[in-house]
């Protein structure tokens, strides 16, 4: 649902669908949405996470700031992924799931408030304060 009140799903090929009386199992898709921004950047990540058992599963809510950057809230895990602008999600979320198997798994899933995953070749963790 978008900041403007705008419900709908968008199909396989990008075009728009009417919500009423309809209910997928898909990530939710909230904030400041036109329906370019949907038929376009969102539709690329909706490929994406199709495409991808693993984050399909992960990806519980995508937001979109007035910015137009995303945030993705995930199934497991008490955080917020930072994606910035909508690109390069390959790359992001390769570099994402390595961080998860490697960190996460060892100190444990709710250690960060914030992951960012923004920039090449780094993310940046925002811990919790205890």
């Amino acid at each position: 649902m978008s900041s403007n009140g705008d419900n709908y799903y968008i199909d396989q090929s990008g075009k728009i669908m009417s919500a009423a009386g309809k209910s997928v199992h898909v990530a939710v898709a909230t904030g400041f949405i036109d329906r370019k921004f949907a038929q376009n950047e969102l539709y690329q990540l909706g490929l994406y996470l199709q495409q991808n058992p693993f984050w399909k599963a992960q990806v519980e809510q995508i937001n979109v700031t007035p910015r137009k950057e995303l945030e993705i809230v995930p199934r497991v895990g008490d955080h917020i992924l930072f994606l910035g602008k909508a690109t390069d999600f390959e790359e992001k979320f390769s570099k994402l799931q390595t961080f998860y198997s490697k960190v996460l798994n060892r100190i444990g899933w709710n250690k960060y408030e914030r992951i960012s995953i923004e920039f090449n070749n780094q993310i940046i963790g925002t811990k919790k304060e205890e």
